[in-house]
């Protein structure tokens, strides 16, 4: 009779050592398949937010692009309206020094 409970005993620890053994392993491939999926995930994220920041700078190429050809053309129209003031200005002005120096007076 002791012999049978100590080969029951035996039995159960070595049933017990085999569950543990598996669980063990079980375990280990769950984390490795984890650490798998964190390292896809990883790289797939890595991807998408390139690929945001690339979009990102283009926009803002484009945007800054847009909005320095309306500065030099807002500009130009400045440039080309001052121009013609003073041309306009002095127009008069080169009247009155070519006529003072045709006529003698200085």
């Amino acid at each position: 009779m002791t012999e049978e409970i100590i080969k029951a005993i035996t039995e159960a620890e070595a049933k017990a050592a085999e569950m543990k053994r598996e669980a063990e392993e079980k375990a280990a491939h769950i984390l490795a398949e984890a650490e798998m999926q964190a390292k896809r995930m990883e790289e797939s994220s890595a991807e998408v937010c390139k690929a945001f920041l690339d979009t990102q700078i283009k926009n803002v190429k484009v945007d800054a692009s847009r909005f320095y050809d309306e500065q030099i053309e807002t500009r130009k129209k400045t440039a080309r309206e001052y121009c013609a003031k003073v041309l306009e200005n002095a127009e008069e002005t080169v009247s009155q020094i070519v006529g003072r120096i045709l006529r003698g007076n200085r």
